[in-house]
This record gives C-alpha cells, sequence and structure tokens, in this order.
C-alpha cells in the first residue's frame, strides 16, 4: 500500500498510468476510488496520482483541522515525495476547489485545470454550508454512521444518483461515503485561515474547464458561472442530464470531453 508517513499523519496515495502527470482529487466524503471510471480511460497517456485526503479512505484522521488549506497540504506532500513540480489537475467539489487554491498559492505547479461541480475555497454554496452543519450536529447527537448516512440520504447534490440508483451506481457511492472517518466534520480544530481566493481569481493564467451537469444544484451552477466571468481562460460545459456529479454520473459522456480538452492544451 502506498503511503507517506508524516510525523502527524498517513497519507494514502496511488500512481497509475504513463505519461504527463494528471492529479484526480476527490471531494469531501469521498476518496480515490470515487475516479474509477476514469482510470482505464485516462492512463493511457498520463500518470495518474489520487491522494486520499485526511479522514478519507486509507488515509489517517488526524487530530488537526480539516479546512481546503490542511488537504491541500496533503496533497503537496505526497507531489512533493514523489518529486512532481507540475502536473495537470482534475477536481470535484473539494478537490476542484483546491486546484484552484494551488493555481493562486503556486501557479508554477498547475498545468491546466479540470473543474468538476467547483466550489471556491472560503466562499461554499449557502446549501452546502447548512447541510454541513446540519450534518455536524446528527454526528454529534447520534454518531458517525447516523452523520455519513444523513449525508448521502439527505444531501441535495447526490438527488441526482438517488433518482437513478442503478444507472448512476448510488449504492458504490454510498459505500464511499460510509467508508469515511466523519473527522471532517467532527474535528474541533479550527481549520486554517484562506486568503481571499475569489479576489485573486482573475489572476489564474492556467487553461480551465468548468464542467457541471445541466442539473446540478442552483448554487453549483452560480459558482460556475462566477469562475466563467473570473477565470481569464475558462471554457464551461454542461454535461445534459447530470447532475451534481457528472464525472460519476453520465462518465462516458465526460471522459472524451476531458480528454480532448487535455489533449488540446
Amino acid at each position: 500500500m502506498p503511503t507517506l508517513l508524516l510525523p502527524d499523519r498517513r497519507i494514502y496515495y496511488r500512481v497509475d498510468g504513463h505519461g504527463a502527470w494528471l492529479v484526480l482529487a476527490h471531494g469531501l466524503s469521498q476518496n480515490h476510488m470515487v475516479w474509477s471510471e476514469q482510470l482505464p480511460a485516462l492512463a493511457r497517456d498520463y500518470r495518474i496520482l489520487r491522494v486520499d485526503l485526511r479522514g478519507h479512505g486509507f488515509s489517517s484522521a488526524p487530530e488537526g483541522g480539516y479546512g481546503q488549506m490542511e488537504y491541500l497540504s496533503d496533497i503537496l506532500a505526497v507531489l512533493d515525495h514523489l518529486g512532481i513540480r507540475r502536473a495537470y489537475w482534475w477536481g470535484t467539489h473539494t478537490g476542484a476547489g483546491l486546484g484552484l487554491l494551488l493555481a493562486t498559492l503556486q501557479p508554477d505547479r498547475v498545468a491546466a485545470l479540470v473543474l468538476d461541480g467547483a466550489v471556491i475555497p472560503g466562499a461554499l454554496p449557502p446549501s452546502v454550508e447548512r447541510h454541513f452543519a446540519w450534518a455536524r450536529a446528527t454526528g454529534q447527537r447520534e454518531g458517525v454512521d447516523a452523520l455519513l448516512n444523513a449525508w448521502f440520504e439527505q444531501g441535495d447534490w447526490f438527488a441526482g444518483m438517488r433518482a437513478k440508483p442503478v444507472e448512476r451506481r448510488a449504492l458504490a457511492h454510498k459505500d464511499l461515503v460510509m467508508s469515511c472517518s466523519g473527522a471532517p466534520w467532527l474535528s474541533t480544530t479550527p481549520p486554517q485561515p484562506l486568503p481571499d481566493i475569489a479576489a485573486l481569481l482573475p489572476s489564474v493564467h492556467q487553461h480551465a474547464l468548468l464542467i457541471n451537469g445541466s442539473e446540478d444544484l442552483p448554487d453549483f451552477l452560480a459558482t460556475a458561472a462566477q469562475l466563467e466571468q473570473a477565470l481569464p481562460n475558462a471554457t464551461r460545459y454542461l454535461i445534459p442530464g447530470a447532475g451534481a456529479f457528472p464525472f460519476w454520473e453520465e462518465p462516458d459522456t465526460v471522459n472524451p470531453v476531458v480528454i480532448q480538452w487535455l489533449g488540446d492544451r
């Protein structure tokens, strides 16, 4: 099991394929396995790095905070460990926000960005803030399993999977959620402060592909519209019929779009 051992935490990662480096960054409550439908299509031309963020998958759940700066530090630790100076980046939700954060803080390390259901670090959509607080209260009252079950069964961004459970592999995605430690909600350590990422977006020079499902939540569609206006080199793409996780819900549609876009960079 490829693991980076640090004094305060254990970070699990996987490397697959050959070619230019491509980071696949998962979102909150997921882990590296969420990219299972992308791996065969991408591994022929890219050397893919997948990292389980702290508190997720096979990585440990340290006592420290669970904000974007902490999550990014996990991925940066692995990048440095492997000697990766520059990589393409495909992230979903929190993972997309981490790509934006890295592009503002260390722009030379990001070749191009694919942002699936993007969030802006430090400016989470109101729907996410409300549900996060509700899930935390559920966990404090009823325990981790109840928290994670509520996160999936009540989260509006999973509605598309729940509506088409077989076609969109809802059970497999719920299994990913239920494997999370719960620490991102239940940790009492405040996360590290963030710079004003929204103000820094015009300085992001990398090409960025913004992907949303046409049936995504209004909050996420509004964020994509904001990013399209703020990022100098943004392209926006809507996946017909998909919800909040196009790469998971419609991989046969999304994968060719991303592969062609990356190939043009």
